[in-house]
Formats: structure tokens, C-alpha cells, sequence
């Protein structure tokens, strides 16, 4: 929800042509984590998201992961969604990953933006655990943001930083799916999320999961992921020593996420936000 896209969604009603919501996170939490010594920031969010959810009576809605679909329960039309940029030519096969070594050095690859509500500075504390378990994990970490400094110094204050590549922003794409493929965990330690896309994208490159018990993240792969509380160094580096010594537990990860990203391609996503979209009735039911 914004101010603005309140004002267009009105305005667009008033002319009689349809309109859709988005939502694609919970306003309020993200306003939380980011902003979290700003009160009137908070409540303002809170009005935002309470008069989207009003609108949301009157126009169809597309909402991203369970937890926000919940949120929305009383919107007149929804349709829930997982953001997938995932090609069916992007799928690595489960039988070959499921021959990638955990003997050697270990990669674990961390993808997103490095701001507050992304908890960046975990990276590091999960690393410096990792640590204590020798020399053989790596982190690399693709993203930008306010936060990069910080982390870089935080990686040198606990003498991890030969273990860690801060590459920068990587667009969706082959260096991207390289990276993916060449990696063997995925580690997502957001504060708050709806449901990230590079759950999926990890899914299609065969990449066993752990990620924060944090937003539809539960609801949505549970099954499919390792799941710790969000902030918790110790936990994030405890799920990933276990997949490391557990070739069980990395097939059972990794078929189950072949499996979800499989069923949520960007084709059959972008063709059932087509079908509701074409179905959907955007004048308020007082009309």
C-alpha cells in the first residue's frame, strides 16, 4: 500500500476502468524492521494497510504468499501468487544435484538487497559459527545496499573476511544461475519478508535451503526449507552443518524444492495471473 497507489486505484474507479491491487509484503512489518525507533511511521503504516485491505472489499486483489493471502482474507477476489522469474529451462534436474560433493570446500550463497530489514550482518555471525567447524565454508553474497560497508567491516572485525565475496548486485540471469549451481546451500535470514523469490530461484538450481521462519515463508515451503527464528546466528549455522552431514536430509530438501519450483515456473504464473486478471470485476459491489 501507498498514498499514491490509493489515489490512482480511486481515481481509476471514478473513470470506470478495472483495477487490480498488488501486495506483495506486509507493509506493517517491513515499516517495523526498517524504521523501528519511528512510531508514527509505524501507526501511519498501519492506516495504509488498513485502508488497503478496505479497497481490497471492493477490487480484486493479487497477494504473494500465504501469510499476506490470510491477511486479506475478506477481499472480495484474490489470487496468491509466488514471484517466480524461474524458466522451465532453468530447472537443474534433482538426480544430478543430488551427485554435488559436501566433502570439500562449502559454498553457502546469500541473495538480496543489503538493507536493515534484510538482516545482513547475520550473514557474518552465521559465518563466524561456521567457522569454528574449519575453514572450509565460503560465503558469497549477491546484493547491494546501505548496509554493504557495515558488513564488510563487520566481516573483518571477526576475521572472516577471506571467507566471504561481497559481489555486488547480480541481475537474474546466467552469472546468477552460476553462482546458484556452483553453491551448496542458500541461506536467507531476512527480518521480514512476504514470499522472496530467490526461494525459488535456489529450489531450481537444486540448492538445499535454511531460511527465517519469517513472513508465508513457513506456510508457503516449509517442507522444502530449513527453518530458524530470524536473528538466530547459532540456529542458521546449525541447520546448515546438518545438511552438510546429512545426505538424507539434503535429498529430501532438495526433491521437495525441484518439486515447488517446478509447479510455480514464471509461465504457469504469469498464465493464472492472466486468467484472473481477464476474470476479474473491478467495480465496487454497491454498484
Amino acid at each position: 500500500p501507498h498514498p499514491l497507489a490509493m489515489a490512482f486505484a480511486v481515481l481509476a474507479a471514478l473513470r470506470r476502468k478495472r483495477v487490480v491491487l498488488g501486495v506483495r509484503q506486509d507493509t506493517r512489518a517491513y515499516v517495523s524492521s526498517r524504521h523501528p525507533g519511528r512510531p508514527l511511521l509505524r501507526l501511519a503504516a498501519t492506516v495504509l494497510d488498513a485502508i488497503w485491505r478496505g479497497l481490497a472489499r471492493a477490487f480484486p486483489v493479487v497477494v504473494v504468499g500465504p501469510e499476506i493471502a490470510a491477511h486479506y482474507g475478506g477481499a472480495r477476489s484474490l489470487l496468491e501468487i509466488a514471484v517466480s522469474l524461474v524458466d522451465e529451462r532453468d530447472l537443474v534436474p534433482a538426480e544430478a544435484v543430488l551427485k554435488r560433493s559436501y566433502r570439500d570446500e562449502l559454498r553457502v550463497i546469500s541473495v538480496g538487497r543489503l538493507e536493515a530489514e534484510k538482516n545482513p550482518l547475520l550473514l557474518a555471525d552465521v559465518m563466524a559459527r561456521l567457522r569454528q567447524d574449519g575453514d572450509r565454508w565460503r560465503l558469497i553474497v549477491c546484493g547491494e545496499g546501505a548496509m554493504q560497508a557495515m558488513l564488510e567491516d563487520r566481516l573483518r572485525e571477526l576475521g572472516i573476511a577471506e571467507r566471504a565475496e561481497l559481489l555486488g548486485y547480480v541481475p537474474f540471469g546466467p552469472r546468477l544461475h552460476a553462482l546458484y549451481r556452483d553453491s551448496h546451500a542458500l541461506l536467507h535470514v531476512s527480518w521480514t519478508e512476504g514470499l522472496p523469490q530467490v526461494l525459488v530461484e535456489a529450489f531450481a538450481a537444486g540448492l538445499p535451503v535454511v531460511a527465517t521462519d519469517v513472513g508465508g515463508v513457513a506456510r508457503a515451503v516449509g517442507g522444502a526449507v530449513r527453518l530458524v527464528p530470524a536473528g538466530d546466528a547459532g540456529a542458521a549455522a546449525a541447520e546448515l552443518q546438518a545438511i552438510a552431514a546429512d545426505q538424507g536430509l539434503r535429498e529430501e530438501l532438495i526433491r521437495a524444492g525441484h518439486d515447488y519450483a517446478a509447479a510455480r515456473t514464471v509461465t504457469t504464473q504469469v498464465k493464472r495471473l492472466g486468467e484472473f486478471l481477464r476474470g476479474a470485476e473491478s467495480r465496487p459491489a454497491s454498484d
